[in-house]
């Protein structure tokens, strides 16, 4: 793991394995330690290098390919050793709890249903209204159209008709390359109606997502651009147990899809709002810095809200390649060090000498403060590098160059003062010691 572990360092994983007597070459010793701080760097680093004296801090689940801190893990065990009493829960303050985690919507007049809607987690869903339920295992969402909302005792329950992925019929990309197909076409956007029923408790669902059928759809390319957008026309035929194997060719025409009247209406107005704004509304100019080859400058296009009239990227390949996505906007091969240096001369009144960039083409000047409403970062998935801030390096650098981009951004951002600006990293970032081992944070 390189920079992020030394070669004392072990890691715990849930899971055991059979292995002959022969195989035992000696015994070690292995101690759990927790955070490693500037105080502790230099005592756990002597201690461990010892021979057959190791350490770990770490757990791995390969599942999730995550890896978590295990003191909370340690914790545990330590308190089952220990004595503990047992504290009986306040049934009334439970109860109370629980009523007011959700809030039932009454229905507008005609409308035959005891309960029309619900208010749960800042969000409130309707009958007919499309959500997000969460999966039994590791997979993607299920999807289901609330049908009917009740209450059971003080529990609330949601039946709805669930929909399923139209991609689960595609073979796997490997097998259709083993088995010398072409790739088919995927859209995970598609669903079918599964002709199944399921009744959930409503802390189950996680969200609305919106689901039209195709017939209902004018652009369906562009209504996909949009987030928690789904579309469908097959359903799982009559015929066919639904609980069973289901195949393509047990698929038929849908007919119709209904539809929440209050969701419909906030959707056409948030719709229009939209349309508004690209029309009308003025876009944010962005500068995007640590650009890489502009992935995140395209999703800020995307977004219809942000221009890119900037660009800086040290790696002459990927700004090339940027250039090639944008040919409007000013890419900057060039050190973003000196090129801020050079604004900020500028600004002093002070005269500049030609500067040339990798390409060996002259570099125009960066914009004036005042002219960049946006500043945000791409190469580095919206930021400076984070391996010398992550708490899973064990040998962070306090000088480590790499640490230095982060005070160049911010010093981007003290320059121009943009109305905003986007920066995302590691949590261990607020922990950073600044400067040499010898030095003080």
């Amino acid at each position: 793991m390189k920079e992020v572990a030394g070669p004392h360092e072990l890691f715990l994983l849930s899971q055991c394995d059979d292995n002959p007597l022969s195989s035992v070459a000696s015994k070690i010793q292995v101690d759990f330690r927790g955070e490693i701080t500037p105080e502790n760097d230099g005592a756990i680093e002597q201690e461990f290098m010892k021979k057959d004296h190791y350490f770990y801090r770490m757990h791995y689940d390969p599942k999730s390919e995550k890896f978590t801190d295990t003191s909370c893990k340690e914790a545990v065990e330590k308190n089952l050793k220990d004595k503990f009493k047992l504290i009986e829960p306040d049934k009334e303050a439970a109860e109370k709890n629980s009523k007011d985690e959700f809030k039932l919507i009454e229905p507008e007049c005609g409308n035959n249903e005891r309960f029309e809607g619900f208010h749960l987690n800042g969000v409130d869903y309707f009958l007919l209204d499309f959500v997000y339920i969460f999966p039994d295992e590791r997979k993607p969402y299920q999807i289901g159209h609330i049908k009917k909302i009740s209450l059971n005792e003080d529990e609330l329950v949601v039946l709805v008709d669930l929909y399923k992925r139209y991609d689960r019929f595609h073979k796997h990309y490997f097998e259709e390359f083993q088995d010398g197909q072409n790739h088919r076409a995927r859209d995970n956007r598609r669903l079918y109606k599964a002709g199944r029923t399921k009744s959930i408790w409503a802390h189950s669902i996680d969200g609305k997502c919106y689901v039209q059928h195709r017939q209902d759809i004018e652009n369906l390319e562009r209504y996909k651009d949009q987030p928690d957008r789904f579309w469908a026309d097959l359903q799982v035929d009559e015929m066919v147990d639904p609980h069973g194997e289901i195949r393509p060719r047990d698929l038929v025409p849908l007919d119709t899809l209904e539809y929440s009247k209050r969701t419909e209406k906030q959707l056409k107005a948030e719709l229009k709002q939209i349309e508004a704004f690209r029309k009308n509304g003025k876009k944010l100019r962005g500068m995007d810095i640590f650009s890489g080859v502009g992935g995140l400058s395209m999703g800020m296009h995307m977004s219809g809200a942000v221009e890119t009239p900037w660009a800086i990227e040290r790696d002459t390949l990927a700004c090339l390649t940027y250039k090639k996505n944008f040919s409007n906007t000013k890419v900057f091969n060039v050190d973003a060090n000196i090129l801020l240096d050079r604004a900020i001369q500028r600004e002093k009144g002070e005269e500049l000498d030609p500067l040339y960039d990798s390409q060996g083409e002259l570099v125009l000047d960066l914009p004036r403060p005042g002219e960049v409403d946006f500043i945000y970062g791409g190469k580095f998935l919206l930021s400076p590098p984070c391996q010398g801030f992550s708490i899973a390096n064990r040998f962070q650098k306090a000088d480590d160059i790499k640490n230095s981009l982060i005070v160049l951004y911010l010093s981007f951002l003290d320059f121009y003062q943009p109305k905003y600006f986007l920066l995302e990293n590691v949590r261990g970032i607020l922990q950073h010691r600044v400067g040499f081992k010898n030095c003080k944070s």
